[in-house]
């Protein structure tokens, strides 16, 4: 059976630990012990603990003067009486289940070392944060090299193999549990992990982890660790005796010292001295968009909140995230770093604050909300960058992006880049109202069978090529037949070796002397493309035309319809597009 202790260093945290205990004692497994080890407290947790102990006789107390929280950890483990270790520190705590879904995994394979789930930050209003998880990988010493994928408290480990490798490194007054893993794993260990959340962390702006200044320096010493002998680790795998092959150190070393400049910054604290710590090592193939990301999941701790409050945080860290990154350009010396990734986390904030109530100014980049059935103008915007927020009678599509010159942005580009990125939504919204409802094409669409949207994929295009031919009763493989006939019999108008159609009016029948024909072609006025079209006994028919023209607008020929005669106007029933377009030739 296996048995587990847990090791819960304190100190002055009387206002914090019963929660720690109390998510100990709702466990349904109960076959584990707890060790509470007063780090030289001063406050009136002995009073606090004394209930407990008395409560359950699994829970002990020792006490040591302080010297610090990985100290602490070593004693408990001098302390533990079995097999298998739970570190939980006293700002912390675990879900009722979490021994009933973690120990199974190590009762059903011997050869795992360590068993880890996924694990949250709790805000302090008590909302859970991001989930995280640590990697399914057995082995995770490239992982650990790198960074700490887990929390201390969402790992279940073997003792001996933590007494192996020495315990905690007392000098390292953060990122203690970090280096240890990865003495772990550097030996070889077996990582497993249970997709599950059931660790969480308890955010207090406080705690060392948001102290960017320690945080950095001693993360960069155990990401330098890994890359070298490691004497502490008596037993390597092969390997990894030397530590992880790569020249990618100096490179992990900038995102690191990005990440704790991140906590600094989202306190509004100034982190360019970090850069101080690898002046003189160059790289010049940084991950902009990867910076950007360490940033955004680094600053917004400190203020204890989410990714989608980050439009409310940003002009916390405005000024000291453009001096961080104006120094990290300068030390790299790549031109135009700093505005790549500031960009990319403008970008990130706006995508995930896609509904603003007015338009949202993050930095150099705009957000506007844009109705597509109201009429559109050209915008006068003071960004680079400007994001659409597209949305259609309340659902919104998307989100469009363009950049902007000398703060104007002519309602063309717009009304394009709409076109281009939700014709096919904006065209299935139309016809749901104007076509779809009185469709009695197939069985399962007359019945009901089919969702809106399965409906449009299956059917929408040839709908499409019925409506802006006024063909109704074709389908979509007679719009490409140049030989199809009809029964109506235009007239005949004489054309040299180049013709322009307008598709909204009913085609001609062309008379020439050239063996091919150039076909330049316009919807509404505005043209789509130019194409050829062989001549027949001197003729060309309307049908010809049509197959001519649809086989090479492909796709272009919808999206302009779609643009010049949906977007920026009500998309009322009882409406035929192709009348819209007519009326913009006059």
């Amino acid at each position: 059976m296996i048995k587990i202790s847990i090791i819960t260093p304190v100190f002055n945290s009387a206002h914090l630990v019963e929660q720690t205990i109390l998510s100990v004692l709702k466990q349904r497994y109960q076959h584990w012990e707890m060790i509470i080890v007063d780090d030289g407290s001063t406050d009136t947790i002995s009073e606090t603990l004394s209930a407990f102990i008395k409560q359950d006789e699994r829970i002990q107390l020792f006490h040591q003067s302080n010297a610090g929280a990985s100290a602490a950890r070593n004693t408990g483990i001098s302390k533990a009486q079995f097999d298998w270790l739970l570190f939980l520190d006293a700002d912390d705590w675990i879900r009722d289940d979490y021994f009933e879904k973690m120990i199974p995994v190590l009762e059903n394979n011997a050869c795992i070392d360590v068993v880890h789930c996924g694990w949250a930050r709790v805000r302090k209003d008590g909302r859970v944060t991001k989930e995280i998880y640590g990697g399914e990988q057995h082995d995770l010493f490239p992982s650990l090299a790198h960074y700490c994928p887990f929390a201390i408290h969402s790992c279940i480990v073997r003792k001996a193999l933590i007494e192996e490798v020495g315990g905690f490194d007392t000098s390292f007054r953060t990122c203690g549990d970090w280096d240890l893993w990865q003495r772990v794993a550097r030996t070889g260990a077996v990582f497993q992990m249970v997709k599950e959340t059931m660790a969480f962390y308890n955010t207090t702006s406080g705690s060392l982890s948001s102290d960017g200044n320690q945080f950095c320096i001693n993360g960069l010493q155990v990401i330098s660790q890994a890359y070298t002998f490691d004497p502490r680790v008596q037993h390597p795998k092969p390997e990894y005796a030397n530590g992880l092959q790569g020249n990618d150190l100096v490179n992990r070393k900038y995102y690191f010292i990005t990440w704790s400049a991140g906590l600094l910054i989202g306190a509004s604290k100034n982190a360019d001295h970090l850069l101080t710590h690898v002046e003189g090592e160059h790289t010049k193939n940084l991950d902009a968009h990867l910076m950007a990301e360490t940033l955004l999941d680094s600053a917004i701790i400190p203020a204890g909140k989410e990714h989608s409050d980050w439009h409310k945080h940003w002009t916390v860290i405005e000024e000291p995230l453009k001096n961080f990154l104006n120094h990290l350009e300068n030390q790299i010396q790549s031109k135009g770093f700093a505005e790549q990734v500031s960009t990319w986390m403008e970008r990130k904030i706006i995508t995930e604050n896609i509904d603003p109530v007015q338009p949202l100014q993050i930095g150099k980049s705009v957000a506007v909300k844009i109705d597509i059935e109201e009429s559109l103008q050209d915008l006068y915007v003071s960004a680079k960058h400007f994001f659409g927020i597209i949305q259609l009678r309340g659902h919104t599509l998307g989100i469009i992006e363009l950049k902007v010159s000398n703060n104007f942005l002519p309602v063309a580009f717009i009304k394009d880049e709409i076109a281009t990125k939700f014709s096919w939504q904006i065209l299935r919204h139309f016809f749901s109202m104007n076509v779809y409802p009185a469709l009695q094409t197939t069985k399962d669409i007359a019945r009901g069978l089919l969702i809106e949207d399965e409906v449009h994929d299956k059917i929408g295009w040839e709908i499409f090529l019925q409506q802006v031919w006024r063909r109704p009763g074709w389908t979509e493989t007679m719009f490409y037949d140049p030989l199809v006939t009809e029964k109506q019999k235009p007239g005949v108008i004489k054309a040299g070796d180049e013709v322009h159609i307008e598709i909204s009016e009913e085609l001609p029948t062309l008379k020439t002397r050239a063996s091919e024909l150039k076909i330049i072609y316009y919807t509404g006025g505005v043209r789509v493309g130019e194409t050829l079209c062989h001549v027949r006994r001197r003729h060309v028919s309307p049908q010809m035309l049509r197959a001519a023209i649809n086989l090479h607008s492909g796709y272009e020929l919808c999206r302009i319809v779609v643009r010049e005669a949906l977007i920026g106007q009500k998309l009322d029933k009882d409406v035929n597009f192709w009348k819209r377009l007519r009326q913009k030739t006059g």
